[in-house]
């Protein structure tokens, strides 16, 4: 298993992909360079992007259940080889939290719903965590090869459906850039940084990924993180989802 691991990392070298920094909901985050100074990080519960506990991360020791991973960890990413893990975060909801909030409920990605037959198990995701789609599902929507779909815009799709969930446990990981990496055997996203996906942590957390990545608190630190892929748009999941009616 490590060797097939490593083939898997050292097929792909570094493709410069990174796009622009995006909002969850499609907006990007460039702005002017008048608008360059300290961020005010502002409270949003309602975006997390991030795993649940149980699902398989590869590293180079071959997979990892997500909730036994630490800083340092050496992860296996599609774009940039083997990269070690920066920070991890974990936001816990409780039964009242998800009642208060119905959108953080996870999403729970069947086996084979993906296509190619992954993931090869169930991916239990929040919904605002993005993973990895591609033609032949993308090419009646668009000419990109690859996107990163949020789980929530994939929800009605074969396989594909809200979890039921008395509480949830959202564990999320960082790299000194995005990265795409094998979660069950299926490509998806590592933690990006931006207005939104930091003002969902709580003050703790945040203070520390900061403390960490003290560029992060600049307008120009989030502009140099972008999108290891661009998103699907919530127009394209929307014929996506009309397509399967």
């Amino acid at each position: 298993m490590r060797e097939e691991l490593f083939s898997v990392a050292e097929s792909y070298a570094t493709t410069g992909n990174s796009v622009a920094p995006e909002m969850r909901g499609g907006e990007t985050q460039s702005r002017s360079a008048q608008d360059m100074g300290e961020i005010d990080f502002v409270s949003r519960p309602d975006v997390v992007p991030c795993f649940t506990p149980g699902a398989e991360i590869a590293t180079i020791w071959g997979g990892v259940l997500v909730e036994d991973l630490r800083k340092g960890d050496m992860v296996i990413t599609r774009d940039n080889g083997i990269r070690p893990i920066g920070w991890i975060g974990t936001k816990r909801l409780s039964a009242a939290d998800l009642e208060r909030t119905p959108a953080l409920h996870p999403v729970r990605i069947r086996a084979g719903a993906l296509g190619r037959g992954l993931p090869l198990q169930d991916l239990v995701v929040s919904p605002n965590h993005r993973v990895l789609v591609h033609a032949p599902l993308l090419s009646a929507v668009s000419a990109e090869n690859e996107l990163l779909a949020r789980a929530g815009q994939l929800v009605g799709l074969p396989g594909i459906e809200i979890a039921a969930a008395q509480e949830a446990i959202y564990i999320h990981f960082m790299f000194e850039q995005h990265e795409i990496v094998l979660s069950n055997g299926a490509w998806s996203e590592s933690f990006q940084p931006a207005v939104d996906t930091i003002g969902c942590l709580d003050e703790a957390q945040r203070e520390e990924l900061l403390s960490l990545f003290p560029d992060l608190r600049k307008w120009s630190g989030l502009e140099r993180y972008g999108a290891a892929r661009p998103g699907l748009t919530d127009a394209q999941s929307a014929q996506l989802l009309a397509q399967t009616a």
